[in-house]
């Protein structure tokens, strides 16, 4: 099980950077005709980079509900967020 661990603004920032060049290694593979295998296997890294972005994001707005004290609108926000991306 992955382990989430509060990630800092610079750290969400060279995630997603690290993502979109990903995805566009993936354009590049699609361009280029590399097999099917081989680009459906670097689509799932990629969502597992951007699942890891919104663990940290979410174990962040945790961690400051706590912090506040959790009033019922920072629970509601993270249910929501809960919801959310537990559909994807």
């Amino acid at each position: 099980m992955t382990q989430c661990r509060h990630l800092s603004h610079d750290d969400i920032l060279l995630r997603l950077r690290r993502a979109e060049g990903q995805v566009r290694g993936i354009q590049r593979m699609v361009e280029t005709g590399e097999t099917c295998v081989d680009v459906l296997t670097q689509i799932a890294s990629t969502r597992a980079a951007l699942a890891a972005v919104a663990l940290g994001l979410l174990d962040d707005e945790i961690t400051r509900a706590v912090a506040s004290g959790g009033s019922a609108d920072d629970v509601a926000a993270i249910r929501s967020s809960l919801a959310l991306f537990a559909q994807h």
